[in-house]
Order: C-alpha cells, then structure tokens, then sequence
C-alpha cells in the first residue's frame, strides 16, 4: 500500500525560504487562495504559450493581475505561479524580474511605494500574449 501524500491546507499556507531562487517547493501565498483563479490562471498560462524566463514572467504577472486580482507580483510570488503553469523556474527570479523591467524590454514595471513589485506594461502584453 502506497504512503499517503502529504497535504498542506491552503488556509495556512506560508512562503517558503528559498522560493525566489529556485530551491525548496513554493506555497501558496494568501493572496492567491482561489481555486477558480488557479484553473483560469494555469489555462491563461497555456494558452500564451511563452517562450524564455522573461516571456513566461510577464505572462505569470498579468495573469496573477487578471485571475486573481492582485497589482503586481513580486520574485517570491513567481515561484508558485511558476509551480501552478509546471513551467521550469529560472535560476533567479528577482533577476529575471529586472531584465524584463530594463529600458530595454520595458516589458515590465516597479510599482511605486511597493518594493520588488513589478506590474505589466502595455509593450509587455504585446509582445508576449496573443491577441493582446
């Protein structure tokens, strides 16, 4: 007889040490307790089929803004939206997070007065959603 798996109630879910750089599994932060949000998010996630670290970042971003309701996302947050689309994590999201949000890209945004919190910009969305 197999050993029962082993279940984390969503209601005390805490970030896990270690998330943002790849290590450890990611819990569910607060702010994602919806399992409406996460089945619309994971298909939002599979539809826009993105491809590279930063793609799949600025997907996860205004997915998180669309199908759970929040303003931004921070580097922690990524890793279990990463986990929720089963997409590879990058070998650091706070980096990633940066690149994205470079003069270059300009895919993302800081979001004044909340630091490590990155939104979606217009450029962002369309350059990496369909139909955006």
């Amino acid at each position: 007889m197999p050993a029962p798996k082993s279940i984390i109630s969503r209601e005390t879910a805490q970030p896990s040490i270690g998330a943002s750089n790849g290590e450890g599994a990611a819990t569910v932060p607060p702010e994602f307790l919806s399992e409406r949000g996460e089945a619309n998010f994971t298909a939002f996630c599979r539809d826009a089929k993105p491809l590279g670290d930063m793609r799949r970042v600025v997907v996860a971003a205004e997915g998180a803004t669309r199908h759970f309701g929040v303003e931004g996302i921070t580097a922690d947050d990524l890793a279990w939206l990463f986990d929720l689309a089963e997409w590879r994590r990058p070998g650091n999201f706070t980096q990633t997070l940066r690149n994205a949000a470079r003069s270059k890209f300009g895919w993302l945004e800081r979001i004044p007065g909340r630091p490590g919190r990155y939104a979606t910009t217009a450029l962002g969305r369309s350059k990496t959603l369909p139909n955006s």
